[in-house]
């Protein structure tokens, strides 16, 4: 009898610390940018979440889906120990945050990584816009002045290759986050042409089937 009596203290003691455990665990905040609102967001990020949650039992971690907005004033309240974001946020980040790169993903393509990130533009194929240069006083969606693939890049290119383009008067309009409304605003003629991570490109064609 004293024996089980023994053995059911001793499971009690472990049960109880085991909870406690959780209850103290001291909770990580992750933010990340979701820069397509993903409906299935948790399950997007859960095989990543448990690999390194079972690297540190005693911490919590908490995933935060965020807008570029969010990201900024979240890492500006101090609300958040980690960031996941793109390479041009993270440059206007460390610019006014005491902010370093920890860890770099790299996407594998038939096992090869890949270390380009693209832009692209889109046009509708009635659009008579056949180069850069008709673009002028036309209506171009893009994420923001803070996209690093839906807007910075390209904006980049057109620079180094066109000395007048301050000149051409396109009408620049920045909808935000998820990337894929443009899509939607090129199609309704909201817009004449919009601008893509050509990666999204590839994966919405492949959606279309």
């Amino acid at each position: 009898m004293k024996g089980l009596l023994s053995r059911l203290y001793i499971g009690i003691f472990v049960a109880v610390l085991t909870l406690s455990v959780q209850v103290f665990a001291e909770e990580i905040h992750i933010g990340i940018l979701d820069w397509r609102t993903l409906e299935d967001f948790d399950q997007h990020w859960l095989p990543s979440l448990q690999s390194i949650q079972q690297e540190m039992p005693a911490h919590q971690l908490v995933l935060h889906a965020m807008t570029l907005e969010e990201l900024n004033t979240a890492v500006a309240e101090n609300r958040l120990d980690f960031v996941i974001t793109n390479p041009g946020h993270y440059v206007a980040l460390s610019a006014k945050f005491s902010v370093a790169p920890l860890a770099q993903l790299q996407h594998l393509k038939e096992g090869l990584p890949l270390n380009d990130v693209g832009s692209v533009m889109l046009v509708r194929d009635d659009s008579q816009l056949f180069d850069f240069p008709d673009l002028k006083g036309r209506r171009v969606g893009a994420v923001s002045p803070q996209s690093f693939g839906g807007y910075q890049l390209m904006m980049d290119l057109l620079q180094q290759q066109y000395d007048d383009l301050n000149r051409w008067r396109i009408d620049w309009q920045f909808s935000g986050f998820p990337m894929d409304q443009l899509v939607t605003r090129l199609m309704n003629h909201e817009v004449d042409a919009i601008v893509l991570r050509s990666c999204l490109a590839e994966v919405l064609a492949l959606e279309e089937g």
